[in-house]
């Protein structure tokens, strides 16, 4: 199949499909706990999506699919990685659109727009950049993340507490 087409959140992106074919896209999702709002509207025709994970390892298909949405006319898909125990973190979601019919029944091509919206629960930290008024609930957990952009120099992670008692655990992946 080679590369797919990468959905990236908040672009909106314009495909088409024949009746009863499918066209995939990617979407890549961090580490942190997302919730991923997949959108199709119809330009003509009446696109149903199919989803998958990396962890199926399988393109979607009307018959093998984690997620879908199959309603007349637009389609919105929502998978929340806190509620849902099928979805996943630091991996890829395979989207497939079908072409679906027209209104009378017959085989028509479909074209749409496509979107992705990422809901991210981790804060990306950047070097210098303090975050200020950050709360966290008693026995819950905040997730931030830092690219390291110079290997081999020193890191320095720290935190000031306003109020409270708070420990901080730090992972390098």
């Amino acid at each position: 199949i080679g590369r797919l087409p990468m959905l990236v959140p908040g672009i909106p992106q314009v495909g088409a499909t024949d009746a009863d074919q499918m066209r995939f896209y990617e979407l890549w999702t961090g580490p942190g706990h997302d919730t991923i709002t997949i959108t199709v509207a119809p330009r003509f025709g009446n696109p149903d999506i199919y989803v998958t994970s990396t962890y199926d390892r399988y393109l979607p298909s009307k018959n093998f699919h984690r997620w879908t949405s199959v309603t007349e006319g637009s389609e919105s898909l929502t998978i929340d990685s806190r509620t849902d125990p099928n979805a996943c973190s630091s991996c890829i979601y395979y989207v497939g659109v079908l072409g679906g019919t027209d209104s009378t029944g017959g085989a028509a091509s479909t074209s749409y727009t496509i979107m992705a919206t990422l809901q991210e629960s981790m804060v990306t930290v950047q070097s210098n950049v303090p975050i200020v008024s950050q709360e966290v609930q008693v026995e819950e957990y905040r997730y931030y993340r830092f690219f390291v952009d110079r290997p081999g120099q020193g890191l320095t992670v720290s935190l000031t507490l306003d109020a409270g008692d708070a420990d901080l655990f730090v992972s390098f992946e």
